[in-house]
């Protein structure tokens, strides 16, 4: 094509235009931005009092993120999730999935089925947990079973110094069950494309020989040890599927009946209810309370109180203020600290959104000349320079 037909008028369907804008959660303002064009002009493609010429069409479907054909369907394409949705956030619309959350689990599935595949050839049996539980076994049953298979006890807590290292243990406890775990705030390690907490938190993928959790470390810092545990939930009631609990209601009035099933799970692997009521005391003020159970367990506040919440040894009121505050504060304290770190730990984000183990079997599958250097480099998502480095740190 000569730059002459490139700045020729395109016909367009407009609706997918919207359709294309409103998916990203973009006002006329934000796309125009976006697009480098101003309201006005992209507002008249949307009401086709003007068309984009080829090459502004070709820019149109490059920054707002979808395949340059879609410009010419007659409707707008069905976005669907690949996994069951659960996201049931009181008073929020799910609406379309966003791009950057289908990249992520498109990018998880693929990692998922060449692992499943390789592990298959190896003969490698399935794993005896994924599943396990019906879901009308009890919530202290089948969390007793996750601690114990997850090691979730006095030695690991004694060995971690705080939330975060006590996180990062149960991750790796799990990964040598054969659970990938996968944690990230942006989408495919682009930090142009960040995740959204509000669209989601975490999700799970109940596969027999390499089941996934993915954590949104979009997330603040004192939630995701609990979504980590409600991921895990889902693999041992073998109910996979897209995650955002909706931390303003307890969670037995969660609307969805999975999601409201591994929130109690998730609190109760993470802090048992007899012990917890055993060390509740009602003559404490409330910190205190918080601030002890949560040293003994290694746990977040956010955790504490919500499992207090759970058990009415709070009002809605008090949660709901703590909850704010806590929020709030561990929000900003992340920001700063992310700022920080801007363009440090490169390897550690990288094992973190690959997940040790898969990082590993991919590298060794390279070693062995079982894999193409452009087929690791594409599902590890890195180029192959850092692969070469990775290897030879091995």
């Amino acid at each position: 094509m000569n730059n002459q037909q490139l700045l020729e008028p395109v016909k367009i369907n407009p609706a997918i235009l919207v359709w294309a804008r409103t998916r990203l959660d973009l006002s006329i303002d934000d796309a125009a931005a976006l697009l480098g064009h101003p309201p006005e002009q992209v507002s008249s493609w949307e009401e086709a009092t003007a068309e984009p010429t080829y090459k502004q069409a070709m820019m149109l479907a490059r920054k707002l993120q979808f395949p340059f054909g879609y410009l010419f369907l007659s409707k707008e394409p069905e976005s669907t999730l690949p996994l069951p949705d659960l996201r049931t956030v009181a008073g929020a619309e799910r609406g379309i999935p966003t791009p950057n959350l289908l990249a992520v689990l498109e990018d998880a599935i693929r990692k998922q089925h060449w692992y499943t595949e390789m592990l298959r050839e190896e003969g490698v049996r399935p794993l005896p947990f994924v599943g396990r539980f019906a879901q009308r076994q009890s919530v202290e049953v089948i969390a007793a079973d996750i601690r114990q298979q997850l090691q979730v006890n006095e030695q690991t807590r004694s060995e971690c110094p705080n939330t975060a290292s006590f996180l990062s243990q149960l991750v790796r406890n799990a990964e040598m069950l054969g659970i990938l775990v996968l944690r990230s705030g942006t989408a495919c390690g682009n930090t142009h494309r960040p995740l959204s907490v509000d669209e989601f938190r975490g999700f799970a993928i109940t596969d027999s020989l390499a089941p996934i959790v993915f954590i949104n470390t979009r997330d603040a810092n004192v939630a995701q040890l609990f979504t980590f545990a409600h991921e895990i939930a889902h693999i041992w009631i073998g109910a996979e599927g897209v995650s955002n609990p909706d931390f303003r209601k307890k969670s037995r009035e969660q609307i969805n009946v999975v999601e409201a099933l591994c929130n109690q799970i998730a609190a109760e692997v993470l802090v048992p209810t007899h012990n917890f009521s055993r060390e509740w005391n009602v003559d404490e003020p409330l910190d205190r309370n918080i601030e002890n159970i949560r040293l003994r367990y290694r746990v977040s506040r956010f955790v504490v109180l919500r499992k207090a919440f759970d058990k009415d040894f709070i009002t809605t009121k008090e949660y709901y203020a703590k909850l704010k505050q806590f929020y709030d504060f561990e929000l900003a304290k992340k920001a700063q600290k992310d700022e920080e770190d801007s363009g440090g730990h490169y390897y550690h984000t990288l094992y973190a959104r690959n997940s040790i183990k898969f990082t590993s079997a991919v590298t060794e599958a390279f070693s062995g000349g079982r894999l193409l250097v452009t087929e690791a480099c594409s599902l590890l998502g890195i180029k192959t320079g850092v692969l070469k480095t990775i290897v030879a740190a091995v």
